[in-house]
């Protein structure tokens, strides 16, 4: 007897690709230039926009590539019975919640999640960042 490969146990290890390096350097780029051609008279107001993008960037950095924040996140799994569990960069497994604000599309999955004591979660897969069966598998698992 074979086994469904979409109700077995799923377990996924997202690795860091030069798509989740674009997913996160361009936009915030994109922002930045925004903001140094904008025409303002108070050099100020463009110092201290460029300061947040820059603060912005350096956050999702470590959170998402460098994974060296405590909310990082190193793996996730959904068992048999449908509850879905992660393991952040301390080695530590929380049981978690998927929310509906997760986004799933052809070429990204944003999966967000409420651990038991409402701390939440991010995981940012792109198509490269898993196996494309994984990826495949868990965008039907989503839907």
């Amino acid at each position: 007897m074979t086994k469904n490969v979409f109700t077995s146990p799923l377990v996924l290890i997202p690795k860091v690709t030069m798509q989740s390096w674009m997913l996160i350097l361009v936009p915030h780029f994109l922002i930045l230039l925004f903001v140094i051609i904008t025409p303002v008279e108070l050099y100020i107001v463009k110092v201290l926009l460029s300061l947040v993008v820059i603060l912005s960037l350096y956050y999702f950095l470590r959170l998402y590539i460098f994974k060296n924040l405590d909310k990082s996140i190193e793996s996730l799994s959904k068992d048999s019975m449908g509850n879905w569990y992660i393991q952040d960069v301390r080695n530590q497994q929380h049981s978690v919640q998927l929310l509906p604000s997760s986004f799933v599309s052809k070429f990204l999955i944003i999966l967000n999640y409420a651990g038991i004591n409402k701390k939440k979660f991010s995981v940012l897969l792109t198509r490269d960042s898993l196996e494309e069966d994984e990826f495949r598998r868990l965008k039907i698992r989503l839907k």
